[in-house]
């Protein structure tokens, strides 16, 4: 969700999902048109879903390293012109350890200022937690090479979660060794989810679709350049 937020715990946002997920799926709105179907999310499915923004692109680059630039939070203001600053404002403490990646916790609440929603330059914030992280050895071990974050959010009744899959293009050959392209694609979308999804649409949908393809584009540019120069990007 990238609306102005009040913080939340993850005990809080539990209680308001299941809330939410309770409601029947014929409260969704049928009259918003959207580019993008309703898709699912790993922790909500598509249950009382309304809507979802999403973008898709292909990127030459390795999966583990978008992989890497998608969870690198701290450098996102070096190139992504949506989600400008994303700090970390609480990690769990549980026993034993949540799942991690390169650093990020599953649990862990990140702060997101945004900028492209609504008229006039104005920024926008929310507080985003971990729900799922890439299993480093299970990717190593799939055909697809498939890597999959998501985080998600809520606000004034709205619950979302924004999910990020990248595959990795390539094969196994017959000795069994990865070949891969160079290339993965990029898939991103987030689904909102419960009744008052349906005033969000009104109010940033169309801006939160463009920012989604920016925000593709804003990745496959920085992971392409920094290929291109042999370096990180930053």
């Amino acid at each position: 969700m990238k609306l102005p937020t009040s913080s939340m715990t993850p005990q809080f946002l539990t209680i308001l999902s299941s809330i939410l997920l309770s409601i029947s799926p014929t409260h969704a709105a049928s009259n918003i048109t959207s580019p993008c179907p309703l898709l699912s999310t790993p922790s909500y499915g598509l249950t009382s879903a309304v809507f979802t923004a999403c973008a898709n692109t292909t990127i030459a680059r390795p999966a583990a390293e978008i992989a890497t630039i998608l969870l690198d939070f701290a450098n996102y203001n070096y190139w992504n012109t949506f989600v400008i600053v994303a700090a970390l404002a609480s990690s769990p403490v549980s026993t034993p350890p949540t799942p991690q990646f390169n650093g990020v916790e599953v649990g862990q609440i990140y702060n997101f200022t945004t900028q492209g929603l609504v008229p006039g330059g104005a920024l926008t914030y929310s507080q985003e937690l971990i729900t799922v992280l890439p299993d480093r050895a299970r990717a190593w071990s799939e055909m697809d090479r498939n890597y999959t974050m998501a985080w998600s959010s809520y606000h004034s009744g709205v619950l979302a979660e924004h999910v990020s899959i990248v595959t990795e293009i390539g094969e196994w050959d017959r000795k069994g060794k990865w070949r891969g392209s160079g290339q993965s694609y990029y898939d991103s979308w987030e689904t909102y989810y419960g009744p008052a999804a349906v005033g969000a649409f009104e109010e940033v949908g169309p801006a939160l679709e463009t920012q989604f393809v920016v925000q593709g584009e804003d990745l496959k540019r920085w992971a392409e350049g920094a290929a291109a120069v042999g370096g990180e990007g930053y």
